[in-house]
Protein backbone atom coordinates (compact mmCIF):
# COMPACT_ATOMS: atom_id res chain seq x y z
CA UNK A 1 0.00 0.00 0.00
CA UNK A 2 1.21 3.77 -0.48
CA UNK A 3 1.57 5.87 2.99
CA UNK A 4 2.74 9.86 3.03
CA UNK A 5 5.33 9.31 5.74
CA UNK A 6 7.45 12.45 6.91
CA UNK A 7 11.59 11.35 6.59
CA UNK A 8 12.35 14.96 8.25
CA UNK A 9 11.39 18.62 8.28
CA UNK A 10 9.56 19.43 5.45
CA UNK A 11 10.12 16.21 3.80
CA UNK A 12 7.08 14.35 3.34
CA UNK A 13 7.30 11.44 0.89
CA UNK A 14 5.23 8.68 -0.38
CA UNK A 15 6.05 5.59 0.22
CA UNK A 16 5.34 1.52 -0.37
CA UNK A 17 4.73 0.31 2.36
CA UNK A 18 3.16 -3.54 3.41
CA UNK A 19 -0.38 -3.35 4.31
CA UNK A 20 -1.39 -3.87 8.14
CA UNK A 21 -2.85 -6.69 9.09
CA UNK A 22 -6.33 -6.54 11.72
CA UNK A 23 -5.77 -7.72 14.74
CA UNK A 24 -9.14 -9.57 17.19
CA UNK A 25 -11.17 -6.63 17.48
CA UNK A 26 -10.15 -4.60 14.41
CA UNK A 27 -11.57 -3.85 11.02
CA UNK A 28 -8.90 -2.90 8.05
CA UNK A 29 -10.61 0.36 6.92
CA UNK A 30 -9.83 1.42 3.24
CA UNK A 31 -9.21 4.89 3.98
CA UNK A 32 -10.47 7.28 1.79
CA UNK A 33 -10.32 11.05 2.78
CA UNK A 34 -7.74 12.81 5.40
CA UNK A 35 -7.71 16.72 6.59
CA UNK A 36 -4.55 17.80 7.61
CA UNK A 37 -4.71 19.39 10.86
CA UNK A 38 -2.71 22.14 12.19
CA UNK A 39 -1.24 19.55 14.46
CA UNK A 40 -0.13 17.55 11.65
CA UNK A 41 1.62 21.13 10.03
CA UNK A 42 3.66 21.52 12.95
CA UNK A 43 4.83 17.96 12.91
CA UNK A 44 5.64 18.69 9.24
CA UNK A 45 6.99 22.37 10.42
CA UNK A 46 9.08 21.62 13.53
CA UNK A 47 9.43 17.75 13.88
CA UNK A 48 7.06 17.47 17.38
CA UNK A 49 3.80 18.45 18.80
CA UNK A 50 4.39 19.76 22.21
CA UNK A 51 6.76 18.40 24.17
CA UNK A 52 6.49 14.85 21.86
CA UNK A 53 8.90 13.94 18.87
CA UNK A 54 8.61 11.63 15.98
CA UNK A 55 10.69 8.98 15.23
CA UNK A 56 11.13 8.62 10.90
CA UNK A 57 9.84 8.02 9.24
CA UNK A 58 6.77 8.88 10.56
CA UNK A 59 2.47 8.90 8.90
CA UNK A 60 0.51 11.91 10.09
CA UNK A 61 -3.05 12.27 9.89
CA UNK A 62 -5.88 12.16 12.62
CA UNK A 63 -8.63 13.55 10.66
CA UNK A 64 -9.91 10.59 8.70
CA UNK A 65 -12.61 8.95 6.75
CA UNK A 66 -12.80 5.33 4.93
CA UNK A 67 -14.83 2.22 3.73
CA UNK A 68 -14.44 -1.05 6.01
CA UNK A 69 -12.30 -3.41 3.38
CA UNK A 70 -12.33 -6.76 5.34
CA UNK A 71 -15.00 -6.54 8.29
CA UNK A 72 -15.12 -8.10 11.86
CA UNK A 73 -17.99 -7.96 14.36
CA UNK A 74 -21.28 -5.62 13.33
CA UNK A 75 -19.20 -4.10 10.60
CA UNK A 76 -19.38 -5.13 7.55
CA UNK A 77 -17.12 -4.98 3.99
CA UNK A 78 -18.35 -2.14 2.20
CA UNK A 79 -19.86 -0.14 5.89
CA UNK A 80 -18.77 3.73 5.16
CA UNK A 81 -17.17 4.99 8.24
CA UNK A 82 -15.69 8.05 10.51
CA UNK A 83 -12.30 7.14 12.30
CA UNK A 84 -12.29 8.26 15.56
CA UNK A 85 -8.77 8.19 16.05
CA UNK A 86 -8.63 8.16 20.07
CA UNK A 87 -6.95 5.11 21.34
CA UNK A 88 -7.50 5.09 25.11
CA UNK A 89 -5.95 2.41 27.02
CA UNK A 90 -9.43 1.72 28.98
CA UNK A 91 -7.99 0.56 31.99
CA UNK A 92 -6.73 3.83 33.95
CA UNK A 93 -8.59 5.67 36.43
CA UNK A 94 -9.17 8.35 33.88
CA UNK A 95 -10.49 5.84 31.38
CA UNK A 96 -12.85 4.51 33.77
CA UNK A 97 -13.98 7.50 34.87
CA UNK A 98 -15.21 8.12 30.87
CA UNK A 99 -13.00 10.81 30.63
CA UNK A 100 -10.66 8.60 28.42
CA UNK A 101 -9.14 11.62 26.22
CA UNK A 102 -7.21 12.01 29.37
CA UNK A 103 -6.14 8.74 29.59
CA UNK A 104 -2.48 8.17 31.11
CA UNK A 105 -1.66 5.99 28.53
CA UNK A 106 -3.27 7.45 25.83
CA UNK A 107 -2.50 6.70 22.18
CA UNK A 108 -3.69 8.87 19.51
CA UNK A 109 -3.57 8.67 15.17
CA UNK A 110 -0.64 10.49 14.10
CA UNK A 111 0.45 11.26 17.66
CA UNK A 112 4.20 10.08 18.47
CA UNK A 113 5.26 7.43 18.59
CA UNK A 114 1.39 5.90 16.83
CA UNK A 115 1.67 6.68 13.16
CA UNK A 116 -1.40 8.42 11.38
CA UNK A 117 -4.28 7.28 8.94
CA UNK A 118 -2.48 8.97 5.66
CA UNK A 119 -2.39 5.75 3.89
CA UNK A 120 -4.68 3.58 1.90
CA UNK A 121 -5.45 0.81 4.41
CA UNK A 122 -5.46 1.50 8.23
CA UNK A 123 -6.38 -1.19 11.09
CA UNK A 124 -9.08 0.45 13.15
CA UNK A 125 -10.32 -1.11 16.66
CA UNK A 126 -14.12 -1.56 16.15
CA UNK A 127 -15.10 0.77 19.29
CA UNK A 128 -13.78 3.80 17.30
CA UNK A 129 -15.28 3.65 13.95
CA UNK A 130 -18.76 4.80 13.67
CA UNK A 131 -20.81 4.48 10.56
CA UNK A 132 -21.17 7.08 8.06
CA UNK A 133 -24.95 7.61 6.10
CA UNK A 134 -24.57 7.40 2.28
CA UNK A 135 -25.34 11.09 2.31
CA UNK A 136 -22.13 12.60 3.29
CA UNK A 137 -19.93 12.81 0.73
CA UNK A 138 -16.29 11.22 1.93
CA UNK A 139 -14.39 14.71 1.57
CA UNK A 140 -16.80 16.23 4.13
CA UNK A 141 -16.58 13.16 6.99
CA UNK A 142 -12.66 14.44 7.99
CA UNK A 143 -14.58 17.01 9.39
CA UNK A 144 -16.25 14.95 12.44
CA UNK A 145 -12.91 15.14 14.24
CA UNK A 146 -12.36 18.97 14.69
CA UNK A 147 -16.38 19.06 14.96
CA UNK A 148 -16.04 16.88 18.15
CA UNK A 149 -13.26 19.00 19.69
CA UNK A 150 -15.28 22.11 19.23
CA UNK A 151 -18.49 20.35 20.67
CA UNK A 152 -16.26 19.71 23.87
CA UNK A 153 -14.83 23.25 23.66
CA UNK A 154 -18.03 24.41 23.84
CA UNK A 155 -19.04 22.26 26.70
CA UNK A 156 -17.00 23.23 28.93
CA UNK A 157 -18.02 26.78 28.34
CA UNK A 158 -20.78 26.32 30.38
CA UNK A 159 -24.55 27.97 29.45
CA UNK A 160 -24.27 29.48 25.97
CA UNK A 161 -24.71 33.26 26.83
CA UNK A 162 -26.61 35.58 24.74
CA UNK A 163 -23.06 37.39 23.98
CA UNK A 164 -20.14 35.34 23.22
CA UNK A 165 -16.65 36.14 21.41
CA UNK A 166 -14.76 33.26 19.37
CA UNK A 167 -11.46 34.10 18.72
CA UNK A 168 -10.26 32.45 15.39
CA UNK A 169 -11.98 31.60 12.14
CA UNK A 170 -9.98 28.48 11.56
CA UNK A 171 -11.80 25.58 11.06
CA UNK A 172 -12.41 24.96 14.76
CA UNK A 173 -13.21 28.77 14.98
CA UNK A 174 -15.61 28.12 11.97
CA UNK A 175 -17.42 25.14 13.68
CA UNK A 176 -17.73 27.29 16.82
CA UNK A 177 -19.79 29.97 15.77
CA UNK A 178 -22.72 27.53 13.89
CA UNK A 179 -22.98 25.34 17.25
CA UNK A 180 -23.18 28.94 19.62
CA UNK A 181 -25.89 30.22 17.21
CA UNK A 182 -27.74 26.84 17.48
CA UNK A 183 -27.29 26.55 21.47
CA UNK A 184 -29.14 30.52 21.46
CA UNK A 185 -26.18 33.21 21.33
CA UNK A 186 -27.84 36.20 20.30
CA UNK A 187 -24.47 37.90 19.33
CA UNK A 188 -21.34 36.14 18.73
CA UNK A 189 -18.48 38.07 17.48
CA UNK A 190 -15.28 36.85 15.54
CA UNK A 191 -12.05 37.84 15.37
CA UNK A 192 -10.00 36.94 12.45
CA UNK A 193 -6.87 37.94 10.63
CA UNK A 194 -7.44 36.94 7.02
CA UNK A 195 -10.42 38.94 5.19
CA UNK A 196 -11.86 36.20 3.21
CA UNK A 197 -12.79 34.30 6.56
CA UNK A 198 -14.24 37.02 7.99
CA UNK A 199 -16.27 37.22 5.34
CA UNK A 200 -17.51 33.30 5.58
CA UNK A 201 -18.10 33.24 9.63
CA UNK A 202 -20.71 36.01 9.20
CA UNK A 203 -22.26 33.85 6.44
CA UNK A 204 -22.02 31.15 8.78
CA UNK A 205 -24.20 33.08 11.66
CA UNK A 206 -21.23 35.20 13.46
CA UNK A 207 -23.04 38.53 13.64
CA UNK A 208 -19.81 40.86 13.56
CA UNK A 209 -16.21 39.90 12.27
CA UNK A 210 -12.97 42.04 13.63
CA UNK A 211 -9.70 42.34 11.63
CA UNK A 212 -7.63 40.76 14.88
CA UNK A 213 -4.25 41.99 13.60
CA UNK A 214 -4.44 45.42 14.94
CA UNK A 215 -2.96 46.39 18.24
CA UNK A 216 -6.28 47.76 19.70
CA UNK A 217 -8.38 45.03 18.87
CA UNK A 218 -9.37 44.15 22.88
CA UNK A 219 -10.59 47.69 22.87
CA UNK A 220 -12.64 47.30 20.01
CA UNK A 221 -13.92 43.73 21.39
CA UNK A 222 -14.77 45.27 24.09
CA UNK A 223 -16.51 48.36 22.37
CA UNK A 224 -18.78 45.80 20.81
CA UNK A 225 -20.07 43.85 23.52
CA UNK A 226 -21.13 47.74 25.12
CA UNK A 227 -18.12 47.74 27.22
CA UNK A 228 -18.99 44.56 29.66
CA UNK A 229 -16.97 41.92 28.32
CA UNK A 230 -18.41 39.03 26.93
CA UNK A 231 -19.49 35.78 29.48
CA UNK A 232 -17.86 33.16 27.01
CA UNK A 233 -14.84 33.62 25.12
CA UNK A 234 -13.58 30.74 23.03
CA UNK A 235 -9.77 31.24 21.92
CA UNK A 236 -9.38 28.82 18.96
CA UNK A 237 -6.47 30.78 17.18
CA UNK A 238 -3.41 29.55 18.92
CA UNK A 239 -2.06 33.00 18.30
CA UNK A 240 1.02 34.01 20.76
CA UNK A 241 -1.21 36.77 22.38
CA UNK A 242 -4.97 35.37 22.07
CA UNK A 243 -5.12 34.18 25.89
CA UNK A 244 -4.07 37.65 26.39
CA UNK A 245 -7.00 39.24 24.26
CA UNK A 246 -9.35 36.56 25.88
CA UNK A 247 -8.42 37.78 29.36
CA UNK A 248 -8.97 41.55 28.15
CA UNK A 249 -12.48 40.86 26.82
CA UNK A 250 -14.00 38.34 29.21
CA UNK A 251 -16.83 39.65 31.06
CA UNK A 252 -16.42 40.50 35.30
CA UNK A 253 -17.18 36.34 35.89
CA UNK A 254 -16.57 35.43 32.32
CA UNK A 255 -15.18 31.98 31.38
CA UNK A 256 -12.47 31.24 28.64
CA UNK A 257 -11.99 28.46 27.33
CA UNK A 258 -8.69 27.61 25.34
CA UNK A 259 -8.87 25.43 22.29
CA UNK A 260 -6.19 26.27 20.07
CA UNK A 261 -2.53 25.15 20.06
CA UNK A 262 0.22 27.70 20.18
CA UNK A 263 3.19 27.20 17.84
CA UNK A 264 5.28 28.51 21.07
CA UNK A 265 4.43 26.35 23.90
CA UNK A 266 3.68 29.41 26.67
CA UNK A 267 1.03 31.63 27.16
CA UNK A 268 0.66 34.98 29.10
CA UNK A 269 -2.12 37.20 29.60
CA UNK A 270 -2.87 40.08 32.69
CA UNK A 271 -3.03 38.06 35.98
CA UNK A 272 -4.17 41.37 37.73
CA UNK A 273 -7.12 41.21 35.56
CA UNK A 274 -8.25 38.24 35.16
CA UNK A 275 -7.78 38.44 39.45
CA UNK A 276 -10.08 41.45 39.36
CA UNK A 277 -13.20 40.05 36.89
CA UNK A 278 -12.65 36.50 38.49
CA UNK A 279 -12.02 34.77 35.14
CA UNK A 280 -12.38 30.83 34.92
CA UNK A 281 -10.04 29.38 32.21
CA UNK A 282 -10.38 26.45 31.16
CA UNK A 283 -8.22 24.46 28.72
CA UNK A 284 -9.72 22.31 26.31
CA UNK A 285 -8.37 18.26 25.20
CA UNK A 286 -9.75 17.20 22.38
CA UNK A 287 -13.03 15.61 23.23
CA UNK A 288 -15.07 12.72 25.07
CA UNK A 289 -17.80 10.64 23.51
CA UNK A 290 -18.72 13.03 21.21
CA UNK A 291 -17.48 11.86 17.94
CA UNK A 292 -20.92 10.08 17.11
CA UNK A 293 -22.72 13.18 17.70
CA UNK A 294 -20.45 14.95 15.41
CA UNK A 295 -20.76 12.39 12.78
CA UNK A 296 -24.97 13.02 13.35
CA UNK A 297 -24.10 16.82 13.10
CA UNK A 298 -22.54 16.31 9.44
CA UNK A 299 -24.74 13.78 8.13
CA UNK A 300 -28.12 15.55 9.08
CA UNK A 301 -26.91 18.92 7.87
CA UNK A 302 -27.04 20.73 10.55
CA UNK A 303 -23.55 22.18 10.40
CA UNK A 304 -22.27 23.38 7.53
CA UNK A 305 -19.19 21.66 6.26
CA UNK A 306 -19.01 22.25 2.59
CA UNK A 307 -16.93 25.97 2.93
CA UNK A 308 -14.64 24.42 5.20
CA UNK A 309 -12.84 22.82 2.14
CA UNK A 310 -11.00 24.59 0.12
CA UNK A 311 -8.64 21.89 -1.38
CA UNK A 312 -8.48 18.48 -2.25
CA UNK A 313 -5.59 16.35 -3.40
CA UNK A 314 -4.93 12.65 -4.26
CA UNK A 315 -2.62 10.78 -2.08
CA UNK A 316 0.42 10.74 -4.49
CA UNK A 317 0.39 14.88 -4.28
CA UNK A 318 0.60 14.43 -0.26
CA UNK A 319 3.99 16.31 -0.41
CA UNK A 320 2.41 19.36 -2.81
CA UNK A 321 -0.86 19.46 0.32
CA UNK A 322 1.55 19.98 3.18
CA UNK A 323 3.22 22.65 1.61
CA UNK A 324 0.15 24.39 0.41
CA UNK A 325 -1.60 23.82 4.24
CA UNK A 326 1.60 25.13 5.86
CA UNK A 327 1.40 28.51 3.88
CA UNK A 328 -1.82 29.92 5.46
CA UNK A 329 -2.43 31.79 2.45
CA UNK A 330 -6.04 33.40 1.85
CA UNK A 331 -8.20 31.29 0.35
CA UNK A 332 -6.86 28.09 1.79
CA UNK A 333 -8.78 26.50 4.68
CA UNK A 334 -8.78 22.65 5.11
CA UNK A 335 -7.01 21.10 2.91
CA UNK A 336 -7.86 17.06 2.35
CA UNK A 337 -6.29 14.35 0.79
CA UNK A 338 -8.36 11.49 -0.95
Amino acid sequence: MLAARLHGLGDLRVDELPPPSPAPGEALVRVRAVGLCRSDLHLYQTGQIGSLTSAEPFIPGHEAGGVVEVGAGSLAAGTRVAIDPTRPCGACDLCRSGRYHLCRHLRFLSLPPTPGALAQLLACPLQWLVPVPEGLPDHLVPLAEPLAVALHALGLGGPVPETAIVLGAGAIGLLLVQLLRQAGAARVLVAEPIPERRELVLSLGATAALDSRPPDLPERLWRETGAQGAPLVLEAAGAPDSVSVAVQVAASGGRIVVVGIPEVDQVAFPASLARRRELSLVFSRRYAHRFPEAVKLLADGRVTAAPLVTHCFPLAQAAEAFRLAAARQAGVRTVILL
